[in-house]
C-alpha cells in the first residue's frame, strides 16, 4: 500500500489500538514527551512515540515508517526564494524562535504552549505541527534585516508592495511570496 500525508498516524488513531495497559503506558509517555515539546519547542518526540506504539499495538510497518520519514521531510528547511538571501529555517518552532523577531516569537510560543495543554486529551501531535505551519507561511521565514527579503503577512503592506503568498511553486511547495503592486 502506498501512503500519502492524509495517512500520517495520530495519536488518537493509535491508543484505540491499545489495551488497558498498554494505554497507561502510552499516556505517562505521551505525558511526559508533551512536557518537553512544550519546553524544548519541538514536537519530534511524540510522532515517535506515536510511531513507536503505533508497531506495539500490531499497526503496519510501513505507516510508521512512512510518518517517520514524512515528518523529516515536513521539518526540512524551505529553500529560499527569488534571489533573498535569507538562511535555511528548518520548519521547526525551535527553527522559527531562531529567525523570527521578537513579537512573533512571543506569538509563536503562546501558540505552541496552547497547542501543547490542547493535545494532552486527544493525544494528537498535529495542532503542533498547524502552529508551526501557520508561523513558517505568515513569516516567510526571513532573519530581520535579511538583505532582499520581504516580510508580512499576506495582504499586507510591505515596503511599498502588497504581500500574498503564492500557491505550490514548480517544485509542489507551498509558501512562496508573490509582490503585487
Amino acid at each position: 500500500m502506498e501512503y500519502t500525508p492524509l495517512d500520517l498516524l495520530t495519536g488518537p488513531e493509535t491508543y484505540e489500538r491499545l489495551v488497558d495497559d498498554a494505554r497507561e503506558a502510552f499516556d505517562a509517555e505521551w505525558d511526559a514527551a508533551l512536557a518537553a515539546a512544550e519546553r524544548d519547542f519541538d514536537a519530534e518526540a511524540l510522532v515517535l512515540l506515536v510511531c513507536r506504539w503505533w508497531l506495539v499495538s500490531g499497526g503496519d510497518p510501513l505507516r510508521a515508517d512512512f510518518t517517520r520519514a514524512e515528518w523529516s521531510r515536513m521539518c526540512e528547511a524551505a529553500g529560499t526564494r527569488e534571489g533573498s538571501l535569507a538562511p535555511r529555517c528548518p520548519r521547526t518552532a525551535a527553527g522559527l524562535l531562531d529567525v523570527l523577531d521578537l513579537d512573533e516569537r512571543v506569538e509563536l510560543a503562546e501558540a505552541w504552549v496552547a497547542a501543547c495543554r490542547a493535545a494532552v486529551a486527544p493525544r494528537d501531535w498535529h495542532g503542533l505541527w498547524e502552529v508551526v505551519t501557520e508561523a513558517y507561511d505568515a513569516a516567510h521565514v526571513t532573519r530581520p534585516g535579511g538583505r532582499g527579503a520581504v516580510r508580512g503577512r499576506a495582504g499586507t503592506v510591505v515596503n511599498a508592495r502588497v504581500v500574498e503568498f503564492a500557491g505550490p511553486d514548480e517544485y509542489g511547495v507551498f509558501g512562496g511570496e508573490r509582490k503585487v503592486g
